[in-house]
């Protein structure tokens, strides 16, 4: 299992053959290496925290908060209805403020969100705790995307794109795992302020983003 997971996260890295276009020879200068690299940590937070939170959610409110099954059930069921709502509502956010505002909301909001449905002693507080994060959360990575697209030439946006995806994917791999580990060693409350804590790293990321290529977004 850990060859394989760590072959798929080098599949982005091959350089296969192919016939280049004109458009693609055109101009391969300018910025590719470091905006995929601060967007793949911006998608990688991302979609670490939401495989985390998804896995996890109702097993947290079964065995921290006493819950039975079916309030269990509604811990992610109050993820992906907020989550639902973010992704379609994303682009309508987008158009009215900008990238950098809503892509920063939604770090400090999920981060927000964990933390309260982590130490919140009733299962209304989890509920709505988890409804922010899948509100806040639900933004980041599509964001990551659509920057580093707009921050490469347009030759290699698909390339910037696929790589910066396929290399994220790890993290709905290795997530669920990583929790278990620390939710044996110290318990699904800590385990889960891990993750409020991981979230906040994006916010280096986000900020690194702007300050390098904000200028080429306006």
């Amino acid at each position: 299992m850990f060859f394989t997971c760590f072959a798929l996260i080098l599949v982005p890295f091959l350089r296969i053959p192919f016939k280049s276009t004109e458009a693609y020879q055109l101009k391969q200068h300018g910025p590719f290496f470091k905006p995929v690299l601060i967007c793949s940590g911006i998608v990688l937070v991302a979609f670490f925290a939401e495989s985390g939170v998804e896995s996890w959610g109702a097993i947290h409110i079964e065995r921290s908060l006493n819950g039975g099954p079916a309030q269990g059930a509604m811990g992610p069921v109050s993820l992906g209805l907020t989550m639902a709502f973010g992704r379609f509502s994303g682009q309508f956010f987008v158009n009215k403020f900008s990238e950098f505002k809503v892509i920063l909301w939604g770090i400090i909001g999920s981060a927000l969100g964990i933390i309260m449905a982590t130490f919140g002693w009733q299962l209304l507080a989890a509920y709505i705790g988890f409804g922010i994060f899948g509100l806040g959360i639900s933004v980041v990575g599509p964001i990551g995307l659509l920057l580093v697209g707009r921050a490469v030439h347009p030759s290699r946006r698909v390339e910037a794109i696929g790589r910066v995806a396929a290399i994220n994917f790890s993290g709905f791999c290795f997530a669920p795992a990583l929790i278990g580990i620390l939710s044996q060693l110290f318990g699904l409350r800590i385990a889960f302020a891990c993750l409020g804590a991981i979230l906040l790293l994006a916010l280096f990321f986000v900020l690194n983003f702007f300050m390098n290529y904000g200028r080429s977004l306006d």
